[in-house]
């Protein structure tokens, strides 16, 4: 056995400051004044970066999380940052020679149980979370490829710790990316976005000298073709590097590199099966080979493919590829076959909303860089709309609506889709994505009342931005108008819009926010009135404005790319609305639920704005199991009670606390009921959808309580006593005078 060296512990001040917890579902303290919030997770398996396997586990590394495979036929194990990953961004998994599972994903180095992980958080000197892209184990630890480097990690030091880091590499640029790593007796070989370089890592102290590593780059050695070198590996002690161009032999005793004669493609990938080695093309021209004795030999027929194969594990058996457009195909012989159990379609979720399909009420979600798509059966099912989502609605007679970044709008109803562009109504495109011009429109927000259906067509070229369609009258042209130049809104970058009774709010991309006022009617625009809000006319925080949002009494609230505001009907205008810390400012979604409560997505965290404690409450991967920290939209769906935060790491729900909610008021409820208390998380709600008054009564009259519906009751009298077991009455009043009342059992 070799000598266990002991190597002293530094602390990594320039690259990656440690911080190591035992990953368990952190739920926020329940109390009256916090909101529990369990998200559920809905991702995408499609987009994968590699395939293994393990223990005959297949191993799907994806930016949606680990799918574990055992056949082909069923659903497979989906493992997201809530059983334990921290992440759903994940690059590599190995088998250590323990046989324990280490998972490298987004900022996290992960040991990895089915039911016990421990993650440690990889940060650089800013205090940022670092991409970790590969891992190699050489027994005693394991070495570590991140953005910003190589890490020495001591896999039985305290648990685990990272021991050092490693920056310069001979005569490259400081901190590559390390994108693969692989090991050849004591000689351990890198392949980063600068070059390929090798040293002997069995004195780990000589590796900070940058004199000890021996580089491969484009400028000394031409026939790389690039500098960016994907992966390395080892076949027959034969050392092989895929760079975006080539792939070649690295010939050690001459320092030299034999290029193989495969053309110059961009290569994405080398991959070990058992004693084969496989490359794969990612790029239109793209397939896979088999590389022998330094020549190539196609693989295998790959009919059955939309596109090229970026990643596979292939066996004579069952193989397995990931489709460059995104997908996993499965192969018993030659012909591959589509597993159907990936998950959305896309992890970057533009919104999220219902359809209505045959009577039965489908999950629906837009993306950003694909079509539409339904929740059915556990798959999801393109809509066909074949255009980036930007909105989706659903109007009050059931009709779904998509705003597309393109082709306008989309209605989908009883008889099948409607498309509404230049031709049909009064939506315009302009002249930013040539040739396509005036039929180019590209919806940036969207909005429906109980008659009326508005659209903001970004840069509309005819000076008029903002679409209004009479829901009761789409098929005609008169039953479409349009606000624009001539009405006083005389800025086409509208990014966003909301609706209030007789006024809508048009933010826009650099001059602020426009407040129209309808007079006399939505068509008939004599005694209309608008008035443009801005910095210095309105104390707005800033005049990019990122979204618009009326409260359900009327206040208007506006994000923007520096923080909220709020607008104060009796100052009549902005006041700043201050932010928690640790969340940023950059505004990308603001949603209200009926009780006033709001919901603030921003580029990396999502905050909820308790309505009667005036209080903010923070949500981010690090203290939830939020699926991402990048907030595209959010959506109450005001039938469920249930919200869905739509990101760039998929869908994160939150199931409603108060059951089914209510608008009617006759119609409300305790619960649960019987009301049974054990512990201090155990809490009364009620499903009023809307802001009201809960007093709750003893039996014979004698009030206990009196607090806002928006506020569980923890089973205290109004002196913070508990009240004994019993049968309670309450009395609900909402704002509007309208009362209601019921009864419960409280059983402590």
């Amino acid at each position: 056995m070799a000598e266990k060296k002991n190597y002293p512990y530094k602390i990594l001040k320039q690259i990656i400051v440690l911080k190591q917890f035992i990953v368990f579902f952190l739920c926020l303290a329940s109390s009256a004044n916090a909101l529990d919030a369990e998200f559920i997770n809905l991702t995408s398996f499609n987009d994968v970066r590699a395939i293994k396997n393990i223990n005959d586990t297949t191993y799907f590394l994806t930016s949606g999380g680990i799918l574990k495979i055992s056949d082909f036929n069923s659903p497979g194990q989906s493992v997201l940052n809530n059983n334990g990953l921290g992440t759903t961004n994940i690059y590599d998994i190995i088998s250590d020679s323990k046989g324990q599972l280490w998972v490298a994903g987004f900022g996290r180095l992960i040991r990895f149980a089915d039911n016990f992980s421990v993650q440690t958080l990889f940060r650089d000197r800013d205090d940022n979370l670092i991409g970790l892209y590969t891992l190699e184990d050489d027994g005693e630890f394991i070495w570590v490829g991140t953005d910003k480097g190589l890490v020495l990690f001591a896999k039985e030091i305290d648990g685990g710790q990272i021991q050092d880091s490693y920056e310069l590499f001979g005569d490259m640029n400081s901190s590559p990316r390390v994108l693969d790593i692989t090991i050849l007796s004591d000689t351990i070989w890198i392949a980063t976005s600068n070059g390929i370089a090798y040293t002997d890592k069995s004195d780990v102290n000589q590796l900070k000298s940058p004199i000890n590593w021996k580089t491969f780059s484009r400028a000394d050695y031409p026939k790389l073709n690039s500098d960016t070198v994907n992966s390395i590996e080892i076949l027959n002690g034969k050392i092989y590097a895929a760079t975006n161009r080539a792939i070649v032999e690295i010939d050690v005793s001459g320092d030299s590199l034999i290029s193989l004669p495969f053309g110059t493609l961009t290569y994405a990938k080398l991959t070990k099966n058992n004693d084969s080695l496989y490359y794969f093309v990612n790029d239109s021209t793209g397939g896979m080979g088999l590389i022998i004795d330094n020549q190539t030999l196609v693989s295998s027929s790959i009919s059955g493919l939309p596109s090229y194969p970026r990643a596979g594990l292939l066996s004579s058996s069952l193989s397995w590829v990931a489709d460059g457009f995104g997908g996993i195909y499965y192969s018993l012989g030659s012909n591959y076959s589509k597993y159907i159990f990936t998950g959305l379609i896309s992890n970057n979720v533009s919104d999220v909303s219902y359809v209505v399909l045959d009577s039965d009420t489908l999950l629906t979600a837009g993306f950003r860089d694909r079509d539409a798509a339904f929740l059915d059966n556990q798959e999801w099912n393109s809509l066909g709309i074949f255009r980036a989502g930007t909105k989706l609605l659903t109007d009050n007679s059931g009709y779904c609506w998509f705003g597309t970044e393109g082709e306008g709008l989309w209605r989908l109803g009883d008889g099948g889709f409607v498309n509404y562009d230049e031709n049909n109504s009064t939506l315009l495109g302009n002249t930013d994505n040539p040739p396509f011009g005036l039929t180019f429109i590209y919806i940036r927000g969207l909005v429906a009342d109980g008659d009326y259906l508005y659209a903001g067509c970004y840069r509309a070229a005819n000076g008029y931005p903002v679409a209004i369609a009479d829901l009761n009258d789409l098929d005609n042209r008169t039953g479409w108008d349009s606000l624009g130049i001539a009405d006083g809104i005389v800025n086409a970058f509208v990014v966003d819009l909301d609706v209030y009774g007789n006024q809508i709010a048009v933010g826009m991309e650099t001059v602020g926010l426009y407040l129209y006022d309808f007079g006399k009617g939505h068509y008939d625009h004599s005694d209309d009135s608008v008035h443009l809000y801005t910095t210095d006319d309105g104390f707005l925080i800033s005049n990019s404005i990122r979204k618009v949002s009326f409260s359900p009494n009327g206040i208007l609230w506006v994000g923007t790319n520096f923080g909220i505001s709020r607008y104060d009907p009796g100052l009549e205008f902005f006041v700043d609305v201050p932010l928690p810390e640790g969340i940023s400012s950059d505004i990308t979604a603001l949603e209200f639920d009926g009780r006033g409560n709001l919901w603030v997505g921003t580029v990396d965290g999502l905050a909820f704005w308790n309505a009667t404690l005036s209080q903010f409450q923070l949500f981010n991967t690090i203290n939830s199991s939020l699926v991402s920290d990048k907030i595209n939209d959010v959506h109450f769906e005001k039938h469920t009670g249930n919200l869905y935060v739509a990101t760039t790491g998929g869908i994160s729900s939150l199931m409603s606390y108060i059951g089914k909610p209510t608008s009617e008021i006759a119609r409300v409820i305790a619960f649960p009921n019987p009301f049974l208390i054990s512990n201090s998380n155990d809490l009364l709600s009620f499903n009023y959808s809307k802001a009201a008054t809960v007093r709750v009564y003893t039996a014979s009259g004698e009030i206990v309580n009196e607090f806002p519906v928006n506020q569980s009751w923890n089973g205290k009298n109004s002196f913070g006593n508990n009240v004994s077991s019993g049968v309670y009455l309450f009395i609900i009043t909402d704002n509007s005078g309208e009362t209601a009342r019921g009864k419960f059992l409280l059983v402590r």
